[in-house]
């Protein structure tokens, strides 16, 4: 969410350094309003894009060490348990929450204003729009196909016939779903200056466009907009005559364009090619390689070494017992600085630092997959994220995920159709007791797969921050593990036995 936020804001600060030094001062209206639309939007959206069309970071088999796993029965994946206890996290979603409902609460209000003033006053027809005369001493605003003023009296016909032809401008150029838009983008991200500095360049915009097309006198509409300026605002989500500054608008009647004002409109293609390759998930922010020992991932770093060690294990083919060595690759530094792993000797017996890192990334993780999990056929499955990296910050800087797969400890062996060649060798399976039982699953559908597995590195990709481990008084790296199992369970989707039990 936090990088979700920063790039957002860059995408909106850059997008609007670039209108007020090329685009402000220029009388192309037009151009502008669908720039600051178009940028506002793609700060919105575009941190949320990943294009990359192999953006999974498969594991390499370089470690296996899965610390937790979390179970979670479906028909609908029931949400993990919330920590009682309060944290910062929590205060500052409370108040982001508190921000939320008075943004709401402004926006109610000031729709209540206009129903107030439509019940109230004094209403006639004028070719397509309805007059609502108030009598509130306010300049007039309109919204939708609704014409409000102080009075109509008040007006010659001169003046009368400007605010027709410029709330009519608004009306047909359909500036109220503007409006709307950044409404509610005041509203979800309150927080963020940037978001008001928006509105006001595109209300003017809004005006500008107007002023442009009523104005036939340039000197007569401007001493009209000064008169209207001593009257009271609108309420926000309309447009009125005298919300946007006086000043500016009078000069930009009189303004004329150049070849190269014109030029200038250009300037929004290397600034569109910047944002998508800089604030989106793109390919080249999840581009590993490996030499030797070292990975490279996002400029940094990272060791392997290899673990060795010997395990009994029984042959299937001869029923004799044999002793294997077996290896894995764990990474142990991240850029010259070695990875701790949490011991009751450096963070103490419950191993706070590690257990919390789980908790938050299972039900990260558990969220972004809830959706495709629910179109799994009947089975219990399990993805795995591993070789986690977390920096001294408490920042995800590396990980692994090891794809999706059906988890089989059911007690007895479980076989794929594709695992199967034919059904010479499915009997076989049984007959020579190699198999006690074997449930006759259905292979999982490969996009379905890709897409789980696509969210899963989308998730950890967007990680939240998590807490630095400390040991002797310093914040280290450390490595992390995380496996999330679940089950899903559908009338008519139950797995098929087949064979018997083993002599």
């Amino acid at each position: 969410m936090i990088q979700y936020l920063l790039n957002l804001t860059a995408i909106w600060l850059l997008s609007l350094i670039v209108y007020d030094l090329f685009l402000k001062k220029e009388i192309y209206h037009g151009y502008n309003r669908a720039y600051l639309l178009t940028t506002f939007l793609a700060g919105i959206f575009l941190p949320m894009w990943q294009w990359a069309d192999d953006s999974v970071l498969y594991s390499s088999n370089y470690g296996k060490q899965v610390i937790k796993a979390v179970s979670i029965k479906q028909d609908i994946i029931a949400s993990a348990t919330p920590d009682s206890s309060l944290t910062i996290e929590n205060y500052l979603w409370y108040a982001y929450l508190t921000g939320v409902f008075a943004g709401v609460a402004i926006l109610v209000f000031e729709i209540l204003k206009i129903v107030y003033l439509y019940h109230g006053g004094k209403k006639s027809k004028e070719g397509k729009w309805t007059i609502i005369e108030t009598e509130a001493g306010h300049a007039p605003f309109s919204i939708f196909h609704y014409l409000f003023v102080d009075s109509k009296e008040q007006y010659t016909v001169e003046q009368w016939q400007i605010i027709m032809s410029h709330e009519g401008y608004h009306k047909r150029s359909l500036h109220f779903i503007d409006q709307l838009l950044v409404q509610i983008g005041k509203i979800v991200f309150w927080f963020n200056p940037l978001v008001y500095v928006y509105n006001n360049r595109l209300l003017l915009v809004h005006e500008y466009q107007a002023d442009k097309t009523s104005a036939t006198q340039p000197q007569q509409y401007g001493q009209f907009l000064i008169e209207q300026a001593m009257l009271h605002t609108a309420p926000a989500l309309s447009h009125s005559f005298n919300r946007s500054p006086i000043k500016k608008r009078i000069i930009m009647l009189k303004k004329k364009s150049s070849a190269w004002a014109s030029g200038k409109k250009i300037i929004a293609l290397p600034l569109i090619i910047l944002c998508v390759l800089c604030f989106t998930n793109n390919v080249f922010s999840d581009d590993r390689k490996r030499d030797g020992d070292i990975i490279t991932y996002k400029g940094n770093k990272f060791k392997l070494e290899t673990l060795r060690d010997t395990i009994q294990m029984t042959n299937p083919e001869t029923g004799k017992a044999e002793i294997r060595v077996t290896e894995i690759q764990r990474i142990s530094l991240f850029n010259s600085k070695k990875i701790y792993q949490e011991t009751p000797e450096n963070s103490g017996a419950e191993y706070p630092v590690t257990k919390y890192g789980q908790e938050r990334l299972e039900k990260h993780i558990t969220n972004k997959i809830r959706t495709e999990i629910s179109k799994l056929d009947d089975g219990t499955y399990k993805v795995a994220v591993l070789q986690i990296i977390v920096d001294e910050n408490g920042k995800i800087v590396y990980f692994e995920n090891d794809g999706l797969r059906r988890d089989v400890s059911f007690g007895f062996d479980v076989i794929t159709y594709d695992d199967l060649a034919d059904k010479e060798k499915e009997e076989k399976l049984v007959k020579d007791g190699v198999y006690r039982k074997a449930v006759y699953l259905k292979k999982i559908d490969p996009a379905l797969r890709k897409r789980i597995e696509d969210k899963v590195s989308t998730a950890m990709a967007s990680a939240p921050i998590l807490k630095p481990l400390i040991v002797n008084g310093k914040k280290v790296p450390y490595l992390l593990s995380v496996e999330v199992s679940f089950g899903t369970y559908k009338i008519n989707h139950s797995p098929t036995v087949i064979g018997g039990d083993s002599k």
